[in-house]
């Protein structure tokens, strides 16, 4: 799921092998790059779509969409189905903008030539929802960890609607992680934050998850490895890898050992040649003072902006380097201080000494819940990477 060229055949594609391969109490874990990473954050919300909510005219009327789960093996054929299902309450929300602004046009921008939903009755979607999830879902399926680089929702010309459960903080599944390029200024790789243009203090709704967005030296594809020539995929050198890595595991990933070389990256300047033009094209893209705001105001090269409730990873913080990304409110780049606001994010691997702190704040709870529940297996995965 690295990079994401074709975005609804690779999401079905997934959906289709998770389907395909899914047995009851397995752990979901979705990792993407960039658009890729777009797409694993919109297969989690396929599985979740819980408490989705679809207004209608009258406005007190609203509907829930509910869950849509695997489905069970055998129904492949429906999944176009089910990827329609999700989309229908953007599609609604879409078409209820268009009437009120006198827009309303012959379909969605998501709507299909065959189509199997028609949303013009307001039970469809609601109705269509519950009886896809009672005959042809498994159910109470939840994605256990999302890990993603630099989420890009629109690398085209156009910016398109924000699809359901991407930006409404991940509460609905179990871990999310987000590490996040400080140094990338383009304005085709503007990030998607775990609150579209907010960060993880903003709460959008009830739900609530293990949540954290962290931001490492480098532009987009440094984050990405995209810069690193890697040929064996053997180095794993880059803070962003074995955080990402590290976090996995605490969660229950289970890894082979790795036993290759360490080696550190060369930040590369990403806003160069071509790149430049699109700077004075005036794209729609956020503002990042609210969750869904946008502009068209040409991007003019801007720096990132670090909201609030994100993290800066240790490995940032190294002599002479100073960051293109701003910290809101005219914060300076001072270790002490952001230390200080716990805004620093540790980094187990670069002492033995945060090595064993880490390993206490897992170990120590671990245990005394193995204690309480007689080693269920579950929990000593967490010791067996210890």
């Amino acid at each position: 799921m690295a990079i994401a060229w074709n975005f609804e055949r690779i999401d079905l594609s997934a959906y289709q092998w998770l389907s395909e391969n899914y047995e009851a109490g397995d752990r979901i874990f979705l990792f993407g790059f960039s658009r890729g990473a777009y797409q694993v954050r919109v297969i989690a919300g396929m599985i979740e779509k819980a408490d989705s909510v679809i207004e209608y005219d009258p406005p007190q009327l609203a509907y829930h969409i509910n869950r849509l789960d695997f489905l069970h093996k055998g129904n492949n054929d429906q999944i176009p189905f089910a990827y329609e299902l999700y989309l229908a309450t953007v599609t609604e929300r879409e078409t209820k903008t268009q009437a009120m602004n006198g827009n309303l046009n012959n379909g969605s921008r998501y709507s299909q030539k065959n189509s199997y939903i028609k949303i013009q009755d307001a039970e469809d979607p609601q109705l269509l929802a519950q009886n896809f999830k009672k005959t042809l879902s498994c159910q109470d399926v939840k994605v256990h960890f999302v890990g993603t680089w630099e989420t890009v929702s629109s690398v085209g010309f156009a910016r398109g609607p924000t699809l359901p459960e991407t930006t409404t903080g991940m509460g609905h599944v179990t871990v999310f992680r987000h590490a996040l390029a400080l140094d990338e200024r383009r304005v085709k790789f503007l990030p998607e934050y775990v609150n579209g243009g907010l960060g993880p203090a903003t709460k959008i709704d009830s739900k609530k998850g293990d949540v954290k967005e962290v931001w490492f030296a480098g532009s987009h594809s440094d984050i990405g490895g995209g810069n690193i020539y890697n040929p064996m995929s053997n180095q794993f050198g880059p803070a962003f890898l074995h955080w990402m890595t590290y976090e996995a595991l605490c969660h229950h990933l289970k890894m082979h050992p790795f036993r290759d070389e360490w080696k550190s990256i060369q930040l590369a300047e990403s806003l160069k040649g071509f790149w430049k033009l699109f700077e004075v094209i005036p794209f729609r893209r956020l503002t990042y003072k609210d969750q869904n705001q946008t502009t068209r105001w040409p991007h003019l090269g801007s720096p990132r902006l670090i909201q609030t409730g994100q993290l800066i990873h240790k490995s940032a913080f190294k002599k002479d380097y100073v960051p293109k990304a701003k910290l809101l409110d005219g914060v300076v780049w001072n270790e002490n201080y952001l230390k200080n606001q716990k805004l620093i994010e540790k980094d187990p691997y670069l002492s033995a000494d945060t090595l064993m702190s880490s390993i206490n704040d897992i170990k120590e709870p671990a245990l005394r819940k193995i204690t309480k529940t007689q080693k269920h297996k579950g929990c000593l995965s967490v010791i067996s990477v210890i």
